[in-house]
């Protein structure tokens, strides 16, 4: 299972990856929210440098992801209210939440990355938060709290099965 999880993450690391090498970069511009005009190409050194720079909210999603498959592992084991179970739906929406903050940051520098390539010379930043991310973020923070109340309750219990 451990394999197929690392192995859908490198998929879209890879996914990902031929994007960014393989998009012409009008598209990579319109994309970044760009109105300015685009270079004929890109050099595959900046083309890394924006992958390296989109992946980090990725990277925190898929560590969400990763985190949330480890809590539905506890429940098929029947440690549905376990503080490991919880532990892990905390760190779920850490990642979540992590991704959602990280994404306009993230965009915003993909802006002034791209940007300085183009042929008028220009900086722009283009900042974007959109509804999806303010939606994942108010997700995440739902869960966080759900998941910080059953931390607490599988500790209470874990401290009354000591008593008995």
């Amino acid at each position: 299972m451990a394999a197929t999880s690392a192995a859908v993450a490198i998929l879209l690391g890879v996914a990902m990856l031929l994007y960014w090498c393989l998009t012409p970069a009008e598209i990579l511009f319109r994309h970044a929210g760009l109105i300015i005009p685009p270079p004929q190409t890109i050099d595959l050194p900046v083309r890394l440098t924006a992958f390296a720079v989109a992946m980090i909210p990725l990277g925190a999603l898929i560590a969400g992801l990763m985190s949330v498959r480890r809590c539905f592992g506890y429940f098929s084991v029947g440690r549905i209210f376990s503080g490991d179970a919880a532990r892990s739906l905390q760190g779920f929406a850490f990642g979540v939440g992590a991704s959602a903050l990280l994404k306009p940051i993230a965009g915003a520098a993909l802006s002034l990355l791209l940007s300085g390539l183009s042929p008028a010379h220009t900086h722009s930043l283009a900042l974007n938060i959109g509804s999806d991310s303010l939606l994942s973020l108010l997700f995440a923070a739902i869960v966080a709290i759900i998941a910080r109340v059953l931390v607490e309750a599988a500790d209470v219990a874990a401290e009354n099965d000591q008593f008995v």
